[in-house]
């Protein structure tokens, strides 16, 4: 059995809580990761993500945490917390 632990956990764990600028590259899991990390963005400045499907789904996702889309080049994104 593989063990996995979420974010939100590890940087709990770690006592960090800001984050400048956050990259996510998981080859297509960033929509069954969020709910996992969710408080991690809720303190994220800057999100640098690589989406291979279900776009539309994680950027409506993103945008309720209140990330707005700033640039976008092929399947890499780049959000900014603005609340």
């Amino acid at each position: 059995m593989i063990s996995a632990n979420t974010l939100d956990n590890i940087l709990n764990e770690l006592g960090i809580e800001k984050i400048d600028l956050l990259k996510i590259d998981i080859e297509g899991y960033v929509l069954k990761s969020l709910p996992g990390m969710v408080n991690t963005l809720k303190r994220t400045q800057w999100l640098f993500i690589e989406l291979l499907g279900q776009d539309i789904l994680c950027v409506s996702t993103l945008r309720k945490i209140g990330f707005h889309l700033k640039a976008l080049r092929g399947r890499n994104f780049l959000f900014k917390n603005e609340t």
